[in-house]
């Protein structure tokens, strides 16, 4: 499977997504090597889903944060769909194929491309602010 690539083009103007992109567009590619290897072991398969997931719901959070609020109108319909990408991945964790789960890996290739060129690139002028990143997703800040 050829490798998804960071390109300029797909910058949406703030450095801290951006890198959340390049970072996770390295956990598919990672991913995507084990396709190739009959050796793999399905823990480092699991592993490998873990580590995007965890990495995945940062950067929602993240990006759902910045396009609340600076007012983006189709906010709900794009955290969304970042629901229904997370409720994928945890179906493929739960895989026990590990044939299946290798299939799988396509659909996020496929997915993460048409998302980051489409749905991101539209938000962009959304996602131009920096942002504080509170290392927890779950943190919500206390108003005064």
């Amino acid at each position: 499977m050829a490798h998804l690539a960071w390109k300029a083009a797909m910058s949406v103007g703030n450095a801290h997504i951006d890198h959340q992109h390049g970072h996770i567009i390295y956990l598919v590619n990672r991913l995507a090597d084990f396709q190739g290897d009959r050796e793999v072991d399905k823990r480092d398969i699991y592993g490998g889903l873990s580590d995007l997931t965890l990495a995945m719901t940062r950067h929602f959070h993240d990006e759902e944060q910045l396009m609340m609020t600076n007012g983006c109108p189709w906010y709900e319909t794009h955290a969304g769909e970042h629901v229904w990408f997370v409720e994928k991945l945890t179906e493929m964790m739960l895989m026990e194929e590990q044939v299946m789960l290798l299939r799988s890996v396509s659909f996020l290739r496929d997915w993460l491309a048409s998302h980051l060129a489409g749905e991101d690139l539209r938000a962009a002028p959304y996602l131009r602010e920096p942002i504080q990143h509170t290392g927890n997703p779950a943190h919500k800040p206390e108003h005064r």
